[in-house]
């Protein structure tokens, strides 16, 4: 497959999130162009398997449409057909959806420093995080490039700072900053893990100060994780890597504090790691039948206005937790079955991988904690097709046949 063709699929399933969740036309539109392209790159190792997926896509949706109990037929079939074009397009060669990653969040750059520093209204009007602020933005506005209110934040300090989610939380190209973070949250990996140097980059550069744009507390939990297990790598390179790059964002944090201290001291406040933490727990609390637990947590306070949210209403997406959901779900024991002979299974052909010089075992096996890590917080990434296609390159182990050595190429 040309790289052309794969690098465009990428490019137009960023368009699809933002069109999607703006519920433009145009969404609706690339999704259609987009399963035609992943039906196309299948066909070709896949045949006749690729055709009855397809299908089973096709129709599924409408007769979902009918009879609902049968929807999970329809995501179920969508994310495969998306992890297997992830696979076949990067399984074999993830360095080049790092360059992809890097490269989008080079260009989201300028659109959240312009956010941030709230310089004009346009940048925000894709955004749907709004939406958690009424007087801001409606349903009904949603995809109507609605007037958003900005305020100035350099330099202004914390007495004076008007928070604004769009500015505190920019989600740049993307339609939500929890998208923008998930799409960071996996270039931080691959950018730490497929490198042959430990000399820094531009890729260094970008996901860093991204990272720190972005200011999520999902993205500074997995900088941890890569870096922490970055340094504990066999791979010098890898190692000295992990601590340039550990460097370097403490540098990016400490000129974001001095440019924008109103915002900084706003989102590292009590109340916000009260908020982030606090309803997701109370999600799985609520989900286990022991709400009460959240009595025993500083963030259950009435004083945050936590103790009366309520999830799973009925509806998938509102949990704000994977797990919750998780655990929600009628289908939890066939779910457990089916989570417990998968890893069994990829246990076992992670042996053949162990003598490999560059995606070895620990790659993805850390590349699997990364996953359940974002799926705890992000409760709707197995049905994003861009994080199920990013998450197919995990699949590399269950069609190896052999031990195999793949070499890097300088980037």
């Amino acid at each position: 497959m040309k790289t052309s063709l794969s690098s465009f699929f990428v490019f137009l399933l960023f368009f699809n999130i933002t069109a999607t969740m703006n519920t433009w036309l145009v969404g609706r539109i690339s999704l259609w162009i987009l399963l035609i392209f992943s039906f196309y790159i299948l066909a070709k190792k896949f045949q006749i398997k690729a055709l009855l997926l397809f299908i089973i896509v096709l129709l599924s949706n409408p007769i979902s449409d009918i009879y609902p109990s049968i929807r999970i037929i329809y995501q179920i079939s969508l994310a495969t057909m998306f992890f297997l074009t992830g696979y076949v397009c990067y399984g074999e060669k993830p360095q080049k959806l790092r360059k992809i990653l890097i490269i989008y969040l080079l260009l989201n750059i300028p659109f959240l420093l312009m956010q941030i520093t709230g310089v004009s209204p346009l940048v925000m009007t894709w955004g749907t995080d709004y939406l958690h602020t009424p007087s801001q933005l409606t349903i009904e506005q949603l995809g109507t490039f609605p007037k958003i209110s900005v305020y100035p934040t350099f330099l202004v300090p914390y007495e004076e700072i008007v928070f604004m989610i769009g500015q505190a939380r920019p989600a740049g190209l993307m339609a939500a900053n929890n998208m923008l973070s998930v799409i960071v949250c996996f270039s931080l990996f691959l950018n730490l893990q497929l490198r042959s140097k430990a000399v820094l980059n531009l890729g260094d550069l970008v996901v860093n100060f991204v990272a720190v744009l972005v200011m999520s507390k999902l993205v500074f939990v997995i900088i941890f994780v890569v870096y922490v297990s970055g340094l504990l790598n066999k791979k010098s390179y890898i190692r000295k890597a992990s601590i340039k790059n550990s460097c370097l964002f403490f540098c990016f944090i400490g000129i974001y504090y001095l440019s924008f201290p109103g915002l900084f001291l706003a989102l590292f406040s009590y109340e916000s790691f009260a908020s982030s933490f606090g309803m997701r727990a109370i999600d799985i609390f609520n989900s286990l039948n022991v709400s009460h637990w959240s009595n025993l947590f500083f963030f259950s306070s009435d004083k945050y206005a936590l103790m009366d949210l309520t999830f799973g209403s009925g509806e998938e997406l509102s949990h704000v937790s994977g797990i919750a959901r998780t655990i929600s779900s009628p289908f939890l024991i066939p779910i457990l079955i089916f989570i417990f002979l998968i890893l069994m299974k990829f246990r076992k052909k992670l042996l053949l991988l162990n003598s490999s010089n560059y995606l070895n075992a620990n790659f993805y096996k850390i590349f699997l904690l990364l996953i359940v890590v974002i799926y705890s917080v992000i409760s709707v990434l197995f049905q994003s097709i861009l994080f199920c296609f990013i998450m197919g390159i995990a699949l590399k182990p269950f069609f190896t046949q052999s031990q195999k050595i793949t070499r890097i190429s300088n980037v």
